[in-house]
């Protein structure tokens, strides 16, 4: 059986939210388990958990969410020979693991609804559905550990950024008040010439500042609305397991 994969088209319209994606299986018989994930995106450029849970959905066959799924206790505890107490950062454990997985899984993404669909067909209901419920989870992992990464990566950019522009301001302020403190008293007071040349020095300066505290502020904006991301995610994970499917004993 061919395990399913995105192609870069496919990737790419479905990060553009143009398009939804569904996993093929070939496998027939046994039984199916369906679990749902939604996400929220509520970035007008489609840029935040939207954007990471098109790239997660790639992972569903791949290796990343498998291993993921594979610690899943739930999973462990159906099917106990797929670990069976061994290390999974072993590579040689992995692809034992990747083997025993590779088969009978698909997913539909519903890009409107913001909804990915886990079906998984397996020689058991108990099999299909801890394995189901196991990618989910994974998949919510994944999702919420890239996003936490990707908002402080880049509020730590932000708040270099603006740190950076603090300085710069604070440089200009100080090679202002250099020239205005050039004459102690009006005894000392340069020539008109020489005052032109300190008030032309001035403006440029002025106009630097005013360039400046523009860059500023809307660094500093973007750095705080990062920075409220970054609460609003604590708060609410912007992804979720809104159906998990039914284990029935064995």
């Amino acid at each position: 059986m061919n395990i399913f994969r995105l192609s870069w088209l496919s990737t790419l319209l479905l990060l553009a939210g143009l398009a939804s994606c569904k996993g093929n299986t070939l496998l027939t018989g046994g039984a199916t388990a369906k679990a749902e994930v939604r996400w929220t995106d509520t970035t007008t450029d489609a840029t935040g958990m939207g954007a990471i849970a098109g790239k997660a959905v790639g992972q569903l066959n791949a290796t990343t969410l498998p291993l993921l799924a594979a610690a899943d206790t739930e999973l462990q505890r159906v099917m106990p020979n797929l670990v069976a107490g061994r290390d999974l950062k072993n590579t040689q454990v992995q692809q034992d693991v990747l083997a025993q997985l590779k088969d009978g899984c698909m997913w539909q993404t519903d890009l409107k609804a913001q909804i990915v669909t886990i079906e998984c067909t397996r020689a058991t209901q108990a099999e299909a559905a801890a394995l189901a419920n196991a990618l989910a989870r994974a998949l919510v992992i994944y999702c919420q550990d890239s996003r936490k990464a990707d908002l402080q990566t880049r509020k730590q950019s932000a708040m270099a950024l603006v740190d950076e522009q603090r300085r710069k301001r604070a440089a200009l302020l100080a090679k202002r008040a250099d020239l205005v403190i050039v004459f102690p008293s009006d005894h000392s007071r340069p020539s008109p010439a020489s005052l032109e040349a300190i008030k032309k020095q001035m403006q440029a300066i002025d106009d630097e500042l005013q360039t400046a505290s523009k860059d500023y502020d809307l660094k500093y904006t973007t750095m705080q609305n990062l920075i409220n991301e970054e609460r609003q995610l604590a708060l609410s994970a912007g992804i979720e397991i809104t159906s998990l499917a039914p284990i029935m004993k064995q």
